[in-house]
């Protein structure tokens, strides 16, 4: 209720309650397979944003002590690339409880093995880059483990990417691999 006073008035007022709901959220993958391990966010004007992250049966929550009438933003995200692989749909809370299904776009990981011109494998802390050849702008970074993999994680399908390795900066000067 809005009320604007008037010195000296008296206001009466009468205020309803509205209540408090929460709401359950599953995540899944594009397929409709349960994720497990995905973070999971609820958020809305004025509320404090909660974050749990989804069970073995890709359920988060519940979300509770959520103000009934009140729309919420939810977000499902993969933790190992949230700024990629995420979902998010709105959703007004008009019963005590409530559910929600996202699922997010389709995802693989890539794992490279680097190896030298003649074949032979280089080792630790060689520097790999994985990025999309076109469109956006996603890219991944990191060095290799002693068997000369480099884990790049979970990256989107459907899009070209290009992968490279390169010496470490105390080997400049040395070829590098693609």
């Amino acid at each position: 209720a809005t009320v604007t006073m008037v010195q000296d008035a008296v206001e009466n007022l009468t205020l309803r309650y509205i209540g408090k709901g929460s709401v359950t959220v599953t995540t899944t993958r594009s397929t409709g397979a349960l994720l497990p391990g995905m973070t999971v966010s609820i958020s809305a004007p004025g509320v404090n944003t909660q974050t749990k992250t989804t069970d073995a049966s890709g359920v988060a929550g519940p979300f509770t002590d959520l103000p009934l009438g009140q729309v919420f933003t939810i977000t499902a995200s993969h933790p190992g690339n949230s700024f990629v692989l995420q979902s998010s749909t709105s959703l007004t809370l008009s019963t005590t409880t409530a559910t929600a299904t996202l699922a997010l776009p389709a995802f693989g990981t890539v794992t490279a093995t680097i190896t030298r011109p003649n074949g032979t494998l280089p080792g630790a802390n060689i520097s790999g880059q994985l990025q999309q050849t076109s469109g956006s702008s996603f890219f991944a970074q990191v060095t290799t483990n002693a068997a000369s993999q480099a884990n790049f994680g979970v990256v989107p399908v459907g899009r070209p990417f290009t992968i490279r390795a390169y010496r470490p900066p105390s080997a400049q000067g040395q070829p590098s691999y693609s």
